[in-house]
Parts: structure tokens; sequence; C-alpha cells
């Protein structure tokens, strides 16, 4: 259980898949701004707000998000912790075996469909690993 997913049943791939858009949106916002709100992520899916409320408390519970109110006191940002970086590392790393595994026609595929060099991703890799 990494805090992101919702540890009910599922009611099929469908949901997988929403979840990972979801958390996709928010490693972007993380990039672009620096945390998400509630708002960045209600309407990217069907997956109702509530269930969206269940995920992100999950994973706050577990530490990967931290909870500030912004400018706006109606508003919450969640900001990343060191654990959520140490998991992006992680899931990155994986991602590194598995690219590499599967030979150099995946990678070059990594390079022209994606935009990204395997390179890169030890380049940040590496700068999530760093101590702060």
């Amino acid at each position: 259980e990494d805090g992101i997913r919702d540890s009910s049943t599922s009611r099929g791939l469908g949901d997988v898949y929403k979840r990972q858009l979801i958390r996709l949106i928010m490693v972007s916002n993380f990039v672009t701004k620096g945390f998400f709100t509630m708002s960045d992520l209600v309407g990217t899916t069907n997956l109702n707000t509530r269930s969206i409320e269940r995920l992100i408390s999950r994973a706050t519970k577990q530490g990967y998000f931290k909870k500030i109110p912004s400018r706006d006191k109606r508003v919450i940002e969640y900001h990343p912790t060191e654990e959520a970086f140490s998991m992006v590392a992680m899931h990155l790393s994986l991602f590194e075996v598995l690219v590499n595994s599967l030979g150099p026609h995946v990678k070059d595929i990594l390079e022209k469909e994606v935009g990204v060099s395997i390179d890169q991703i030890n380049e940040v890799i590496a700068e999530l690993q760093e101590p702060k």
C-alpha cells in the first residue's frame, strides 16, 4: 500500500488508470508549482470527489504530503514530503531497470516517443536522492 491506491475493492482496471492519471497530475503540479490542490484533481477523471479525498487523506496520513493552508484559507495546498521524493526515486529506478532489461530498442522508443533519455532519468534519480 503506497497510500495513493484505494485499498477497497476495485471496480475494474479503469479505476487503476484513473488513479494513475490523478498521480500524474499530482506530480505535474509538484513540478510546475510545488504543490497541488483538490481543484487541480477534481474533474480530471470521473472519480468522485469523495474518492479523491480518500486517496489524498491516506497518502497524507502515510507521510507523502503535508497540508498547508494557502493565502485563500478555504484552499489547502498539498506539498510533497521527503517520503514522496524517495518513492518517486524508487519508481524511476525500477523504470530504469525495466527499460535497460528490455533492450536498446526500448531506449530508442523512450527517447523518440516520450522525449526522455535514460541519462535524464538517472539525473532526476540522483537529484531526488541527494541529501537536503
